[in-house]
């Protein structure tokens, strides 16, 4: 949480991330504006660089959550968790 803008080489902590992610699993960072706040835009481009597919964000443009997972990765999501678009799966699976 609000760590990556702390790192020099925010680019290389991603893609060492999606290196040792396990099959289906996902990263979380969350930023709050501070001085070395990371605004979302160049957070998505360096996570898509690194291999990594946005799933979900919530929050303002100055503190939000982003969750990634690995492009690629064939894992479901599970039920009930939200899409990058907004929506829900279903309980049946079906978006």
């Amino acid at each position: 949480m609000t760590a990556l803008g702390e790192i020099p080489e925010p680019d290389r902590v991603l893609r060492e991330a999606a290196r040792v992610l396990a099959p289906g699993g996902r990263l979380v960072i969350g930023e709050f504006f501070d001085r070395h706040w990371i605004p979302f835009g160049r957070l998505h481009r360096l996570a898509d660089a690194a291999g990594l597919h946005l799933t979900e964000r919530r929050g303002p443009s100055p503190a939000y959550l982003a969750c990634f997972r690995p492009c690629g990765a064939h894992a479901p999501v599970p039920q009930g968790e939200h899409h990058a678009d907004g929506g829900r799966e279903s309980d049946d699976g079906k978006a």
